[in-house]
């Protein structure tokens, strides 16, 4: 950690250390609509426990979501999916 302040990334990369750890903070951000960290939780989450399907379907939903966005531009001219 750097100072006083540390991100929510940095709170994960050093606490999280099994693959529910990472879908629930995966869900949170499907919540947060951030969807590119929530698709890196699950990425991390499926690696990390490779028999979790409900993981590796919301991973597929994220993916889905953020090609729709690729194609549309509808989330980033909103500001919401570039996180």
């Amino acid at each position: 950690m750097k100072g006083k302040f540390f991100s929510i990334m940095d709170a994960r990369e050093e606490l999280y250390e099994d693959g529910e750890s990472y879908a629930g903070f995966g869900e949170a951000e499907f919540a947060r609509w951030r969807y590119r960290s929530g698709r890196e939780a699950f990425s991390d989450a499926v690696r990390l426990n490779q028999a979790d399907d409900a993981s590796r379907r919301r991973l597929v939903t994220y993916n889905e979501i953020l090609a729709l966005d690729r194609r549309t531009g509808f989330g980033t001219a909103l500001g919401t999916l570039g996180s």
